[in-house]
């Protein structure tokens, strides 16, 4: 069972719809089954579906965390992009409804979730690759969205000499090393995920935190 915040994402205009879960696949199983059944309780979310199809869609999971940390992590997650840039209707996290869960609710999930090991937010490496794999069939996210969101999440990326391989400089993500160099920020990604061998006359990769 996974626990974060994740998004679905509209691959044609990078539109994106954020959400959180303490069962991340189950969650996201229930959103794409309403919307091919055209009972999306997000209209605006729904009418991109109708409109563009199911293979525009992706899933991306944006942070995992432990159960007590969602609507928190949530909310920095929808203040972190403009109201143009996603579905949300709501600006406040935790509800559709539009206010935030109250404190006896926080201690309830919080009461629920001791004893259970997956459910306080250990990391589940595997689990998460076969939500991806089973969420995901079909559903591409395009290069610029990734760097979007690992601007988002604050990636560093080191810039690497391609004759010595030692570190130049590190950036806090791949779109300001871009700026800064004057190079396409997605030869930057390709590198980091070893799709080039360099971009701007240099080796990539991204910077464990």
């Amino acid at each position: 069972m996974i626990i974060g915040i994740y998004a679905i994402i509209n691959t044609l205009n990078n539109k994106i719809y954020i959400g959180q879960s303490s069962n991340m696949f189950d969650r996201l199983h229930r959103h794409f089954k309403k919307l091919k059944n055209g009972k999306h309780v997000n209209q605006h979310l729904q009418n991109s579906f109708n409109k563009y199809g199911e293979n525009v869609f992706s899933i991306s999971i944006l942070e995992e965390c432990y159960i007590n940390e969602l609507t928190t992590k949530e909310q920095l997650w929808l203040d972190s992009f403009d109201d143009n840039e996603k579905y949300n209707i709501c600006k406040i996290a935790g509800t559709t409804l539009g206010y935030k869960h109250s404190k006896e609710n926080k201690i309830l999930i919080s009461l629920k979730s001791k004893g259970n090991k997956s459910a306080l937010g250990y990391r589940h490496t595997e689990a998460t690759k076969a939500l991806l794999s089973a969420c995901s069939k079909n559903h591409v996210v395009k290069d610029e969205t990734k760097i979007k969101l690992g601007d988002k999440l604050g990636k560093k990326v080191a810039q690497i000499c391609k004759e010595t391989n030692e570190i130049i400089k590190v950036y806090r993500s791949i779109r300001f090393a871009a700026k800064e160099l004057n190079i396409q920020a997605k030869g930057i990604y390709q590198v980091c995920y070893h799709k080039l061998n360099s971009s701007g006359g240099y080796k990539w990769k991204f910077v464990d935190q």
